[in-house]
């Protein structure tokens, strides 16, 4: 086989292996309650630096703790949140 063909097939290896690498540490987004039933769940489940905890219109009787993760949890309607004291 010559260099370049076996040179072709290295790079081509290279280059799948890379993208799969990317693939696994792209962003994702957790959705409460459709992937997990508390925000706080979504929360530990996070990757910081990475994920986005998404949450949707409902009364979420928890004290949550990001335990210093920096991830972001939005509404996912855009609205801010109401916390009743």
């Amino acid at each position: 086989m010559p260099i370049t063909e076996s040179l072709t097939r290295v790079l081509t290896f290279s280059f799948l292996l890379f993208l799969g690498f990317c693939s696994a540490l792209s962003a994702a987004v957790i959705n409460v309650p459709a992937d997990h039933l508390t925000i706080q769940a979504a929360i530990d489940a996070a990757t910081t630096g990475l994920d986005e905890v998404v949450v949707a219109a409902d009364t979420y009787n928890e004290h949550i703790d990001l335990k210093g993760k920096a991830i972001t949890v939005r509404s996912a309607d855009g609205r801010g949140a109401r916390h009743d004291h």
